[in-house]
């Protein structure tokens, strides 16, 4: 599937005088891959079967870390308690293969695909 690039990891959080929260960034990062898996009709792989994710992420500049984007994009394709999402919980994730290429067009998006690990 391919989904929009997340914002960094040092801006999903934000701090208020009761802690640490979730952002509106981070929120509607979340909100539009949702969006996503249910017009996809993607449903979740079930516990307690493990997880493979091979991410392909076409940059806009050459500039971002590859670490700094996925906590965010693995939160937004849990899918917990709802139908759609890419597994049940990232603790079934077994492997994560990412690649990094330069997007001639500069528009930077990610291509994911999920399956159940066969190893």
């Amino acid at each position: 599937m391919r989904l929009p690039v997340p914002p960094t990891a040092n801006q999903l959080h934000g701090r208020g005088k009761f802690g640490q929260y979730k952002n509106r960034t981070s929120r509607n990062y979340e909100e539009a891959i949702k969006a996503i898996l249910i017009s996809e009709g993607i449903r979740p792989i079930r516990k307690p079967s493990d997880v493979v994710i091979r991410i392909r992420w076409f940059r806009r500049a050459k500039q971002g870390d590859v670490d700094n984007k996925l906590k965010l994009l693995l939160d937004a394709l849990q899918s917990g308690k709802r139908k759609f999402g890419a597994y049940e919980n990232d603790s079934q994730i077994k492997r994560i293969e990412i690649e990094r290429f330069e997007d001639p067009e500069k528009k930077g998006y990610l291509e994911v695909s999920c399956c159940e690990a066969t190893e």
